[in-house]
């Protein structure tokens, strides 16, 4: 017979309240708590009938793991059926006070919305991009059809210059747009013409 169907009270759920706790405490997922609530949620309204907790613990749990892959529009919408489900709960006296303290449904709830907080502010910011550009004589022209003018204030470019005595600053076109323009010697005869010692040079240059 299923180990769940004695309840909260029997060592099924017992355990899974402990890895959770333990989980939300340490930030570390055992193995066998990876495994475990993906099965109470798999069967949620027989295990909410169960031990309501525990369904709504894992219900959180996934959605705090998804909550970064998904619009937050679909998480907005799991968090209002949680809420539904809660007060079913409730209702039914499947749900009691007593549970909200020794379940941590409250603590759950708070990483699903730091979760949505953390990026509606990533997708506002803009990250900080770097082009590399191996560089010795040739002409930038390409550039004119191959990026935005928007674009160029959030970019920096970086140029590796493979050639001695070369402005390559003047060689870049709209020079003023771009994030800032930064030039890097690398001295790598007799590879002059290979890109790859370029890129690296970059590297070591830079890190």
């Amino acid at each position: 017979s299923d180990p769940a169907n004695a309840g909260c009270d029997g060592e099924y759920f017992a355990q899974f309240r402990k890895l959770v706790v333990e989980y939300y405490a340490t930030g570390r997922a055992r193995p066998t708590f990876i495994q475990l609530y993906p099965r109470v949620l798999s069967n949620f309204n027989s295990r909410f009938e169960l031990c309501a907790p525990a369904a709504l613990q894992a219900s959180l749990l996934s959605m705090e793991e998804r909550v970064a892959l998904e619009p937050s529009s679909l998480t907005a919408d799991k968090l209002a059926a949680y809420a539904l489900r809660f007060q079913s709960g409730m209702e039914r006296g499947w749900l009691k006070g007593e549970d909200s303290r020794k379940w941590p449904l409250a603590e759950g709830m708070q990483r699903v919305r730091a979760g949505m907080q953390s990026k509606s502010m990533s997708s506002h910011r803009r990250p900080r991009l770097t082009l590399v550009l191996s560089y010795c004589r040739e002409q930038l022209d390409w550039m004119n059809s191959t990026f935005a003018l928007s674009v160029l204030p959030h970019v920096v470019l970086a140029i590796v210059r493979k050639c001695a005595g070369v402005d390559a600053r003047a060689a870049v076109p709209h020079r003023h747009l771009w994030r800032s323009i930064e030039v890097v010697d690398v001295e790598d005869l007799p590879l002059r013409a290979d890109e790859c010692s370029a890129y690296l040079g970059y590297i070591l240059h830079s890190y």
